[in-house]
């Protein structure tokens, strides 16, 4: 007695471990990751505003950073761009993973500028805003991985 093409069909097909691990997660995982992209992309225009270090003249924010005109202070105005650039992206199912990844990688790059640029005492003057910003890069930095289309080769 033979299987009906109907049971054929729908019986599960075997597969590697290696094809397991790269596969897409399920639609409502998925938008459930782009959701929280979103989120950390508009987190990064909205903490642009919010006070990232304190000084003994008080706090200043990404924005008053950059009012101040010292040196190397507009590249601050990438990180609420980068966050629009990356929130369009996954707005428009377009350039996800590239746009996300460069908008969680500009606060890491403007970190690397302004240690290089005041020293070890930057950690000192970081207020929780500005760790805000950071925590925000690293997961557009790290969970676009998963949105990425699985690329296996069949035998």
């Amino acid at each position: 007695m033979s299987e009906s093409p109907i049971l054929a069909e729908n019986s599960p097909q075997p597969i590697s471990i290696a094809e397991a691990a790269v596969q897409h997660p399920p639609p409502g995982k998925r938008m459930t990751l782009q959701l929280v992209l979103m989120l950390c992309s508009l987190s990064l225009i909205g903490l642009f505003f919010v006070p990232w270090i304190s000084t003994i003249l008080g706090s200043a924010s990404g924005y008053d950073i950059q009012k101040t005109g010292s040196d190397g202070s507009a590249f601050l105005w990438f990180i609420p761009l980068g966050g629009a650039f990356a929130f369009l992206a996954l707005l428009v199912n377009k350039l996800q993973v590239s746009a996300s990844r460069i908008a969680g990688a500009i606060p890491f790059a403007a970190l690397v500028f302004y240690r290089i640029k005041i020293g070890g005492e930057l950690f000192s003057l970081l207020n929780g805003g500005a760790y805000c910003v950071l925590f925000a890069g690293a997961v557009l930095l790290v969970f676009p991985q998963f949105l990425s289309k699985p690329t296996t080769s069949k035998p």
